[in-house]
């Protein structure tokens, strides 16, 4: 598996591509080839911003419009943050941030309390 629980990644291929793709995620839950009624998923995801996705497919089949936080997706539909060419986090440091990455700081260190918090076990 390319993602381990903590990474950040970029959302890609989805099946709504306008409202799904590349949005910032962290890697909550690693389940390689998880079987699902739908199919099979490899890990479930949340938005580092904290927000709901805007388009997302439950177990059940019924689409949820900005309701789910957290939701499952397979390895093709995430791609490494480097690979959408953002900044290199040690000369982002380096620069202060604007009220806006404050606040992508700050929900970025709640998801990794909430995790370390939250240990789950994928035996």
């Amino acid at each position: 598996m390319r993602f381990k629980v903590g990474d950040l990644a970029i959302t890609q291929n989805s099946r709504v591509p306008a409202l799904n793709n590349g949005i910032l995620v962290v890697v909550t839950d690693v389940r390689p080839e998880f079987e699902t009624r739908l199919g099979t998923v490899d890990y479930q995801i949340r938005r580092l911003d904290g927000q709901p996705f805007p388009s997302v497919r439950s177990f059940d089949g019924e689409r949820r419009i900005y309701e789910r936080k957290n939701c499952w997706c397979r390895d093709p539909q995430l791609k490494k943050p480097e690979d959408q060419g953002l900044v290199d986090e040690t000369k982002f440091q380096r620069r202060r941030p604007d009220n806006c990455e404050l606040a992508a700081f700050d929900a970025f260190e709640r998801a990794i309390q909430g995790l370390t918090r939250n240990p789950r076990s994928t035996d």
